[in-house]
């Protein structure tokens, strides 16, 4: 016995009250019963030994809540879809309770997918930019790499005059101490006077990488490094390499040595290049206007929890290769929560092209096949993890349901559909965008959200890759942010079965203070990168090339 009662309290809130058979939960009432009795110490019972009808006693809520947060991932998916209501988050557990062998209830409050009707689609006007290659774009491409070129190289050669620095191995000794001053790797030195050292300068024309020499300084010579001023030393040097600028032509000669048959060769291929680059840049600025145009008339409320899932990801993505910086550093942490905020328009976007996507895809009864989904990986293969390439296509070949990537295809797929609809005016000029209008509330909710986490790809709710319009809360608003289009070759990402995220019980501060402030630690054991320093200081010399790292 199951029964369900789901009440709107807005477009995109509901509260659902569920009423369960004890069958479903006698299993797990009885697995967090004795785990609360193995952990709580009562006076005058050893932990495990506190009789069970006192626990239950005491604890009858504690037990109830935690029951409910294991048993609702389980239950409430499969429960709403039978109403067809399609959860897009939790806000929050309100109550549980339970009437032991008899039944378990919960009330919670969720976020769905707002109900909306299919706008027209077909035919949608657009304009094409017209693309292009000239001459005088190949000319400047060749000529910045010949300025790529050009700039100052470490190589191994001899020092000759016009080289601008060399680099050394310079260990200075005072010589009446017989003590070492400095022992320093990798120096580097301008051959420029006055920036360079005049005593070291003469020492170094007509010397190869691998050449030693010494050179000794009386107390009252200008110093090698300020703070030896004074002391006699002396200098074991160790040329290492030797910075040179080359003398750099646009010929046969310079594209031969890019890997080009000649010049000729050289300057059809780069245009070849460049043409590929613009048409494919052209095709997704086309599919983001399209997209934008199409989700223009849509007026309804995005489901606000999904908008913060999705600006989590969409922050992680950036910061997880320096989570390890984070840690203790206040200054970073407020970067990332500003680049979280940052990312909340473009998050309400992406929530809402996905929602009309994929009732756009139901209306034109589009679906994908094993094939389809196994063909789309294999052009993503380049730019997919390895192993996350071998996790999905196993996922495909088995037939898991619930795939995000069976998702993401269809998306493509629904694309390429409207792509093939609308109607493309090529033009040597787009048409420039009317300005912005600002002068509108961005608002939200004042509920309180108490946001579940998903994995980055277990939920099928959030994390597509489109290009699109966006709108705040309740209201749509045209903005000049930018977005990912919708065609790109994005990398795969690790597909799992759709499971709805654990709940946790309703916070007493709201969601909107909290998400909106607030991104994940670093894990306690991670360690921050070692920091290195010089031993000594050199003279200050801007324009001298740092050595090779």
């Amino acid at each position: 016995m199951t029964e369900a009662k789901f009440t709107n309290l807005s477009e995109t809130r509901v509260r659902a009250e569920i009423v369960l058979a004890w069958d479903a939960v006698h299993q797990t009432f009885h697995k967090v019963l004795n785990q609360l009795r193995n952990k709580v110490q009562i006076p005058g019972f050893r932990a495990g030994k506190t009789p069970v009808q006192m626990i239950k006693s005491r604890y009858k809520d504690s037990i109830a809540i935690e029951v409910a947060q294991q048993v609702i991932p389980e239950t409430l998916d499969g429960i709403a879809k039978q109403h067809d209501v399609e959860i897009m988050g939790f806000e929050g557990l309100e109550a549980a309770d339970y009437s032991e062998n008899n039944q378990f209830s919960y009330k919670i409050l969720i976020e769905v997918a707002p109900q909306f009707e299919i706008q027209p689609w077909e035919g949608v006007e657009i304009e094409g930019l017209e693309v292009q290659v000239t001459d005088a774009d190949v000319e400047e491409a060749l000529n910045y790499q010949l300025e790529n070129k050009k700039k100052p190289q470490m190589v191994e050669k001899t020092v000759e005059p016009g080289d601008q620095a060399v680099k050394v191995n310079l260990t200075v000794m005072d010589t009446e101490k017989g003590e070492t001053l400095s022992d320093v790797e990798g120096e580097t030195i301008s051959l420029i006077e006055p920036k360079g050292h005049p005593a070291l300068i003469e020492h170094f024309m007509g010397k190869q990488p691998g050449d030693l020499f010494e050179v000794e300084l009386a107390a009252d010579a200008e110093p090698i490094y300020p703070d030896q001023a004074g002391k006699p030393v002396k200098a074991f040097v160790e040329v290492v390499g030797v910075q040179h600028t080359p003398s750099t032509e646009l010929n046969d000669e310079f594209a031969k040595d890019a890997g080009y048959d000649d010049l000729a060769d050289m300057k059809a291929k780069t245009q070849e290049s460049m043409l590929k680059a613009r048409t494919q840049q052209e095709e997704d600025r086309r599919e983001s206007k399209l997209l934008e145009t199409i989700l223009k008339p849509y007026r309804f409320e995005i489901p606000r929890s999904a908008v913060f899932e999705e600006a989590k990801a969409m922050t992680e993505q950036v910061v997880a290769p320096y989570r390890h910086l984070l840690k203790d550093n206040a200054r970073l942490q407020q970067t990332v929560e500003g680049l979280f905020r940052e990312y909340i328009p473009m998050a309400q976007f992406k929530v809402k092209a996905n929602l009309v996507l994929k009732k756009l895809a139901k209306s034109m009864g589009l679906t994908v096949s094993k094939e389809e989904m196994l063909a789309d990986l294999e052009e993503r293969k380049a730019q997919t993890d390895p192993e996350t390439y071998v996790k999905v296509k196993e996922a495909i070949e088995e037939g898991r349901e619930g795939l995000m990537f069976e998702e993401q295809v269809l998306t493509r797929k629904t694309m390429r559909k409207l792509k093939e609809s609308s109607k493309v005016t090529i033009v040597a000029e787009l048409t420039p965008e009317p300005e912005p209008q600002h002068d509108h509330d961005h608002h939200h909710h004042d509920h309180d959200h108490d946001h579940h986490d998903h994995s980055h790809c277990d939920h099928p709710h959030h994390h597509h890759d489109h290009d699109h319009d966006h709108d705040h809360a309740h209201c749509d608003h045209d903005h000049d942010h930018e977005h990912p289009h919708a065609g790109a070759d994005e990398a795969v990402t690790e597909e799992k079965p759709k499971k709805a995220a654990k709940p946790r019980k309703k916070a007493t501060a709201t969601e909107a203070e909290s998400a909106e402030s607030s991104v994940s630690e670093p894990a306690e054991n991670e360690e921050k990168p070692k920091r290195t320093r010089k031993k000594t200081t050199k003279k200050s010399d801007p324009e001298e090339t740092p050595s090779e790292g």
